[in-house]
């Protein structure tokens, strides 16, 4: 074919065979599409044909087609698409992004048309506040809606394309949707059916404990095979002892016949492991023992056990040691809701529910090769003073407090954000790379109990401990089953969880094994609650609601702000406002202390005004340690060195009265402490700094993970409940040290030390209480029941808690791909800026607080008159000696 063309015409030449023919188009469109064919000017040509009414409709059909042929590839059950997969783990897997990447690859046509709709994408990332990226691959916002436009169109097609319908589902489901929704959603291909949903939700509850039943398995085959190398070692320590006494009565006797070396090695490892089997008993595992014996052969290279020496065995004893598998604890605490009924009569009352939830949460710090034998310590040889806070303690709480208070300043004054780059973000410890690790946690669904009641809390724990507990089952010859605990595992939870299953145990005392005394299980206390109670403590001491007109103090601070949801007695019930009005109060107090002692009179000092230059143009290393022995300085004069010096009181007091008739000679005392002159704003000052900057060491030790920090914190957390009368949380910390310097293993201790946290995504400072955790999964479940209104019966409350585990993550996934932001645990710092410096003019410019002036009248507070500096002041330490005798009595009983 030839084409001849000029400036007006187009002429087609045709080669056959039969000749040559000439055609010269006559339709305008014809020509010009031919003239721009030839020049190469494609797209141009296209437009020109589509312009023809006849060859669009050849062309659309011909889409038509492909998208057919398309839709037809997705929907095949040999090359399943991902909207075909919904099973739960499916559920939770799919993306968005990867359902589009699935649609350009499988399907362009239809995603070229899809793509075209939604517009114009964007290269812009979103995210959510775990840092992840929230949008589908290149950060194509437009992803999720070409994802859910081509879900409805395909499950019009083909209801098993669901995927999404099952997402979408789910999130009504968990929102409280009628069903009248669900059959509305069906009619647009958003949604499945209100029976298929209910379906899938009790499909993602099955298996819920699974990965719980897993560890204890785990945890019982490795107790069961270290103790089987245990006993061969010790049947080949007695053959060596065996053959030394063999030796030496022949050379007395020379009757004697030693064991011929050269005999038959099978008979030899067969009397072995029947020795083996006799020292087991009903513990004897032919399994067991085969693993055991092959580890061996392939350690030595022997093929007889025989052969192996005492060495050796002690050596491949300590390799399984160090394998030893991670523990694991068990969180609970009741879930307590009233559901009010429509129409409400008196055999239709109100639905009051009290339900105990729970949460299994694997131990991320394992303590392989820590002692395990019992206790290392008597409570009786603990002496009363060693309990409380000594000069060590004090000097390692200043140590914590330096990187938290330099800080605050640097992100709050002006001059020392130059700082920013040297202070200590994440306080370090000997755990901190672990305690970055995502937790391992399985949430273990409602039983149906109250803890309130004896008789419930018993029933859980023997629950608990028949389904959770490692142990292993032996039946005698008389047919009668016995149950040893093989690894005791830690239930915790608040004060009063804690309190009721120790009451619990007590009912069953008269056990005759651990497991029928419910000793399997080993009751403590939480960190959140505990926190909680010092945050009550703190406004019990700090907050009147009459001292308004008192500078300075918490009231006047909430009035100059308008802080009106924190301004209350009852912190418990309005504990998020209070906790974030703290935080702010307390960081003014550091930069209120930080301005008095380098004689800032204003927030925006020039910075040249008290930093030398040779620190400012100064070494990391040279500026960190400027600011660290400034930040010391001030908290020695401010904090420290006042509550040091209490410390070393108390703990000479409580040694005097332990010596004979120390009590008597006291009693006879009269001597007067000299008094000091009293400031009441410097003391308040003081005061609630120290308040402030023990609950946030507190608050950061749990964030790191560091338990040895949050330890430290309960000690001296313990005499500031005992003098405010909160003595079950003052018990509770006793306990807590009792637990860890005694009564338990070295490697239990070790486990209550280094496990109080839970880290939900992974990352440093992202660690939250154990308890806090529960709360979190306790308020998720509410929201479920609370949606089922009156139909909550324990069936759907049971589908709801054996889901929550799966029904969380999926909708974790959806946020992190839609870019949602959702609760991280942490409350979000919110622009305080104009706040923080309001409280600055009142604490240091008009109160002038951390100013030490005892002779002014106008330096006593009407409300806090002659304020003491030390809050413990009022404790009586006679009575916190019989206190702490009174438990010591206890604590030594369950030693016995």
């Amino acid at each position: 074919m030839e084409i001849a063309l000029d400036l007006g015409n187009v002429e087609v030449i045709l080669d056959f065979e039969g000749g040559r023919k000439r055609r010269i188009p006559k339709d305008d469109i014809d020509r010009k599409a031919i003239k721009q064919l030839v020049l190469g000017e494609y797209g141009y040509a296209v437009n020109a044909l589509y312009s023809k009414e006849v060859i669009r409709d050849a062309l659309l059909e011909k889409v038509r087609k492909t998208i057919i042929t398309e839709c037809k590839d997705l929907c095949s059950v040999k090359k399943p698409s991902l909207l075909r997969n919904t099973s739960p783990s499916g559920l939770k897997q799919f993306t968005e992004s990867a359902h589009v990447d699935e649609l350009t690859e499988r399907a362009p046509v239809l995603h070229s048309l899809l793509s075209a709709a939604v517009g114009k994408s964007t290269t812009k990332m979103t995210g959510n506040q775990d840092g992840e990226n929230a949008t589908s691959s290149d950060g194509n916002k437009t992803a999720p809606a070409i994802s859910m436009a081509a879900s409805v169109l395909l499950k019009t097609r083909c209801q098993q394309m669901s995927a999404q319908a099952y997402r979408v589902s789910t999130l009504l489901w968990h929102s409280g949707a009628k069903k009248q929704v669900y059959n509305r959603g069906v009619k647009w291909g958003l949604t499945v059916g209100h029976t298929s949903i209910i379906q899938k939700i009790e499909q993602m509850g099955n298996g819920y404990d699974g990965k719980v039943l897993e560890w204890k398995v785990q945890q019982e085959h490795h107790k069961k095979f270290h103790t089987t190398l245990e006993t061969i070692t010790e049947c080949l320590e007695e053959a060596v002892h065996d053959t030394a006494v063999c030796q030496e009565s022949n050379s007395a006797d020379l009757s004697v016949n030693l064991p011929n070396p050269e005999s038959d090695q099978v008979s030899r490892d067969t009397c072995l492991k029947q020795e083996v089997k006799e020292k087991l008993a009903n513990h004897f595992s032919e399994a067991l023992y085969s693993e055991a014996e092959l580890l061996i052969k392939q350690t030595t290279q022997k093929e007889a056990v025989s052969n192996t020496d005492v060495d050796t065995m002690k050596l491949l004893m300590q390799q399984s040691e160090t394998k030893r598998p991670e523990g694991y604890q068990i969180i609970g605490d009741n879930v307590d809701l009233m559901i009010k009924v429509r129409h409400q009569a008196s055999d239709k009352p109100n639905k009051s529910i009290h339900w105990f939830h729970m949460n299994a949460v694997k131990d991320r710090v394992n303590g392989a090769g820590i002692a395990d034998d019992g206790p290392s310590k008597l409570v009786d040889d603990v002496e009363n003073w060693e309990i409380l806070p000594s000069t060590k303690h004090n000097q390692d709480l200043l140590h914590d407090f330096i990187p938290l208070f330099a800080r605050v300043i640097s992100d709050r004054i002006p001059a020392f954000k130059t700082f920013k780059d040297v202070v200590i973000r994440h306080i370090p410890h000997q755990y901190s790379d672990v305690m970055e690790q995502k937790s391992e946690q399985v949430p273990l669904g409602l039983l149906f109990k109250n803890e309130n009641t004896n008789d419930d809390m018993i029933e859980i724990l023997t629950e608990i401990h028949e389904k959770y507990l490692p142990i292993i089952k032996t039946t005698d010859d008389s047919g009668n089953v016995e149950i040893e605990v093989l690894q005791k595992i830690f239930f915790g939870g608040d004060q009063l969880t804690e309190e009721r299953a120790r009451n619990a145990r007590q009912g069953r005392a008269d056990g005759d094994t651990e497991f029928e005394r419910l000793e399997g299980f080993i009751p403590k206390v939480e960190d959140w609650h505990a926190g909680r109670i010092l945050y009550q403590v703190l406004y019990d001491v700090f907050f009147n609601s009459s001292s308004v007109n008192d500078v300075g103090t918490m009231c006047s601070n909430m009035n100059v702000i308008n802080q009106v949801n924190a301004k209350t007695a009852n912190v418990l019930d309005n504990f998020n406002y209070c906790k974030s009005y703290v935080k702010l109060e307390t960081d003014a107090f550091i930069s209120a202390a930080t301005m008095k002692h380098f004689g800032m009179t204003k927030l925006d000092e020039p910075v040249e005004n008290f930093i030398p230059p040779s620190i400012l143009q100064g070494s990391k290393s040279a500026r960190r340690i400027w600011l660290h022995e400034h930040v010391k300085e001030i908290l020695r004069k401010t904090v420290m060195d006042e509550q040091e010096e209490f410390h070393e009181t108390i703990q000479g007091e409580l040694i005097e009265m332990s010596r004979p008739k120390s009590i008597e000679s006291s009693e006879t005392d009269t001597t007067q402490p000299e008094s000091k002159p009293i400031d009441a704003r410097y003391n308040y000052a003081c005061a609630r700094l120290n308040f402030g900057m023990l609950i946030f060491n507190f608050d950061d030790a749990i964030k790191e993970g560091d338990g040895e920090r949050v330890l430290r914190c309960w000690k001296f957390m313990l005499l500031i409940f005992r003098a405010y009368k909160h003595t079950k949380y003052a018990f509770a910390a006793l306990q807590l040290f009792f637990y860890t310097a005694c009564l338990l293993s070295e490697r239990l201790s070790h486990f209550l030390v280094w496990n109080r946290t839970v880290n939900n995504h992974g990352g440093k400072g992202r660690n939250i209480s154990l308890d806090l955790r529960l709360e979190h999964l306790n308020n998720l479940l509410k929201e479920m029941l609370r949606c089922l209104g009156v139909n909550v019966t324990e069936k759907s409350a049971q589908r709801c808690s054996e889901a929550i585990s799966t029904l969380e993550e999926m909708l974790h996934n959806i946020d992190v791909e839609l870019g949602v932001k959702e609760p991280s645990g942490h409350h979000i710092k919110a622009k305080d800026d104009k706040d923080f410096e309001a409280l600055i003019k009142e604490i240091h410019e008009r109160g002038n607080l951390f100013s030490f002036d005892p002779s002014s009248s106008e330096r006593n507070y009407q409300k806090f008159p002659d304020f003491q500096r030390n809050i413990l002041s009022g404790l009586d330490f006679k009575q916190l000696n019989k206190w702490l005798n009174t438990h010591k009595k206890e604590m030594s009983r369950l030693q016995q």
